[in-house]
């Protein structure tokens, strides 16, 4: 359940602080080595790691963090298990899961639950598995489609097709119908 109120949805972007271009490469940097030591160190089972997927500069604050929360939550009660690291910082939510189920199935659940709820749009499921001494992953089966206009979203965000203030708006949408869907 997303533990926020309508007037916390409009003050999503307000506060926090914009993140800087080092912080993103730092936070990238981490994140794969964290997911090479997950899958190294569990060979016979699959690593989920989701990510908030939240537009614009600002991508943490305290009502933000709620949207990774909700994510987490849910992931858990999907594959019965809890997160065995989180990074909660600067740059974003991110929950790494150690799952004993097949990666293509572990895939196939998290792309159910991206394209199923309104805030699954914000969420990011990568999945990495130990195969032949190294570290694979499973790519999304279909292009993710862009939250406003529904073509292709990595043509829209290369190309800036929305501005960040209509981002952010459509992200205060999705929280709000998934707030109406819960009730």
């Amino acid at each position: 359940m997303l533990e926020l109120t309508k007037n916390q949805i409009e003050k999503l972007f307000d506060v926090g602080n914009p993140i800087t271009l080092n912080e993103v490469l730092n936070a990238r940097e981490r994140r794969v080595s964290q997911q090479e030591s997950l899958v190294l160190d569990h060979r016979s089972q699959t690593i989920l790691v989701v990510k908030s997927n939240i537009p614009g500069p600002i991508k943490n604050n305290q009502y933000l963090m709620k949207i990774g929360l909700w994510g987490q939550k849910l992931v858990s009660k999907t594959f019965n298990t809890s997160a065995v690291l989180i990074n909660d910082d600067n740059c974003g939510y991110e929950a790494f899961y150690v799952i004993d189920i097949p990666a293509l199935e572990v895939k196939e659940k998290m792309m159910l639950i991206e394209d199923s709820y309104p805030l699954g749009r914000l969420l990011d499921g990568d999945v990495f598995y130990f195969f032949e001494n190294g570290v694979q992953t499973i790519s999304r089966l279909d292009a993710r489609q862009c939250f406003i206009c529904n073509r292709d979203s990595k043509s829209c965000g290369s190309q800036r097709t929305h501005s960040v203030s209509q981002l952010q708006e459509k992200v205060k949408e999705l929280c709000l119908l998934q707030l109406k869907e819960e009730k």
